[in-house]
């Protein structure tokens, strides 16, 4: 995943490691002609990042991980996983320093595939899209009330909530091919 601040030159991505615990951020000041590389010191692929401001934000990835950096990515704290059972959180969403979503893709969690922290990732709340399969690869929230999230695979419709993840409903899109990212 990748992540700009707007009005600044700064860049960051996300991803598998080098090796086995090595350069899993990569950041850029300079609108992403020079890159620096942060390790994680811990082991898995991580699918997503949300930078809230220059200084602080969350990854997430394999294994229910969630991390938080309060300096820029050079450093990452692991946070409360979502889910005690390990899955790959695919999609991460922070509105603020607080409250954040986080999707599971590659498996059907009992209970639902979304999970919500209102205190910076050390409690989460589960809740369900209602889908029959909730593979979710891709979700944008754009308040803390509005939302949106695609399946993989897709050729199911977008699902939409409008009460910060409780509920959740279907939109019909007319698209029988795969969803890949929603914004």
């Amino acid at each position: 995943d990748i992540q700009t601040m707007p009005g600044t030159s700064k860049v960051w991505v996300v991803g598998r490691p080098f090796a086995s615990t090595t350069r899993e951020i990569f950041y850029s000041s300079d609108y992403g002609n020079n890159w620096t590389t942060y390790d994680l010191g811990v082991t898995g692929d991580f699918f997503a990042i949300s930078m809230i401001d220059q200084q602080t934000g969350y990854i997430s990835g394999q294994n229910s991980k969630v991390l938080k950096t309060t300096n820029g990515g050079q450093n990452w704290a692991p946070k409360t996983q979502p889910s005690p059972t390990n899955y790959s959180l695919s999609s991460l969403e922070f509105i603020n320093e607080n409250t954040g979503w986080t999707f599971v893709n590659f498996a059907t969690v009992p209970g639902g595939n979304v999970f919500k922290t209102t205190d910076g990732g050390n409690n989460w709340v589960q809740y369900t899209t209602g889908g029959t399969s909730e593979n979710i690869i891709a979700a944008d929230m754009v308040d803390a009330n509005t939302g949106y999230c695609v399946y993989n695979p897709s050729n199911r419709p977008v699902y939409k909530t409008t009460n910060g993840g409780v509920n959740w409903v279907p939109l019909t899109t007319g698209l029988t091919g795969n969803i890949k990212d929603v914004k």
